[in-house]
């Protein structure tokens, strides 16, 4: 019984570790959103330029652009 309790959890998981990863894909990406993107990731206007932009740092950005617009 323990064991069938165990296979369902883990069938649980893995439908919405895939469901999640199909919703992911289908659903679209504004334009806006892949500019801001693509300037956060080249550092046109990061703090650290010398070191290069961390995924934490191009989010921070990207809402700080958001709240100024």
């Amino acid at each position: 019984m323990n064991l069938l309790i165990l296979f369902g959890a883990m069938f649980v998981l893995f439908v919405l570790f895939f469901g999640t990863m199909y919703l992911n894909a289908i659903t679209p990406i504004s334009d806006e959103c892949r500019e801001a993107y693509r300037n956060v990731k080249a550092c046109d206007s990061c703090i650290l330029h010398e070191v290069g932009c961390g995924f934490r740092d191009a989010i921070e950005y990207m809402k700080e652009v958001k709240l100024n617009d």
